[in-house]
């Protein structure tokens, strides 16, 4: 009986352990979620205190079953997240997360791409835009960057272009 009683026991140890390796709760992908989202908001935190010398800081990124928040510290005042700053520190704190998370995805080809993120700035943030956006290229090594933009207050000195119009 012990015998047996030995070797359900292990059976049942080496199927708890299964359990808790594959759950979506406690399993190995949670682990390598939170070391991407932490490495993520390190990687951020360090390109917004190069870009705006700690003006800002992102918290602890808030993910669970019923939300999704980015606290951020910006000139001196903590927001609960992103969305309630304003549309000029969304867009670029968004962008630099979003380059962030980039820098993770592919490690072979270091090519960005990015369609109208300057469209919510106003005129004194979109020229601002490509040398935040240099910044950026230049923190992360990026070898080729794809913008798409409506922007008439770019510097273009630096760009190829190629400019598409109708007729009109």
């Amino acid at each position: 009986y012990e015998k047996e009683l030995e070797e359900y026991n292990k059976k049942y140890e080496l199927i708890e352990t299964l359990k808790r390796y594959s759950s979506p709760t406690t399993g190995i992908q949670t682990l390598f979620i939170n070391m991407y989202m932490n490495k993520t908001l390190s990687l951020a935190n360090e390109m917004l205190g190069l870009m705006f010398n700690g003006k800002y800081v992102l918290g602890q990124f808030v993910v669970n079953e019923s939300e999704f928040r980015i606290p951020c510290m910006g000139s001196g005042l903590m927001n609960d997240d992103i969305s309630s700053m304003s549309s000029a520190e969304t867009c670029m704190i968004g962008m630099i997360i979003s380059f962030a998370m980039l820098n993770q995805a592919n490690t072979q080809y270091n090519i960005l791409s990015l369609d109208e993120a300057d469209g919510v700035l106003d005129t004194t943030n979109r020229i601002m835009f490509l040398e935040v956006l240099n910044k950026l290229i230049e923190i992360l090594n990026v070898e080729q960057c794809f913008i798409i933009s409506h922007n008439s207050e770019l510097n273009l000195r630096d760009c190829d272009v190629i400019i598409l119009k109708t007729n009109d």
